[in-house]
């Protein structure tokens, strides 16, 4: 079972749990039986829901090994439909306490009207 289509639709549940933390998928393969992923997370908060997610989905899927490293350093995030600078905090910090320092490094943004589809600067703490 190599066959990439293949793959993604057996395991779908695992890969969505990926991509609904934005995080970047470098390689996805089968070997022995097991299914080897190797992603890069944008932060060590998302690294840890993806690891709890991942969790709820081994009695269906023992066979997965993820290998997750953290994105270092600052990024940039687009703004989504109901984001706020809090649920971008809790996104890549894992709690609401970060929210002044993305506002600070997006200066020129209103921090209370931030949009959907803005760009912003998300700082290392």
């Amino acid at each position: 079972m190599s066959d990439p289509q293949e793959l993604n639709q057996r395991y779908q549940s695992v890969l969505e749990i990926f991509e609904k933390e934005g995080a970047v998928i470098e390689a996805v393969y089968l070997t022995g039986g097991r299914l080897r992923l190797r992603a890069t997370a944008v932060s060590e908060a998302s690294r840890t829901r993806i690891w709890n997610a991942l969790r709820f989905v081994e009695p269906v899927y023992p066979n997965v090994d993820p290998e997750i490293s953290v994105r270092r350093g600052e990024q940039t995030y687009i703004v989504r439909p109901g984001d706020d600078l809090s649920t971008i905090s809790q996104h890549f910090f894992g709690d609401v306490n970060h929210r002044s320092q993305i506002a600070m490094a997006n200066s020129s943004v209103d921090p209370d009207r931030i949009l959907v589809g803005q760009r912003l600067r998300i700082p290392s703490v």
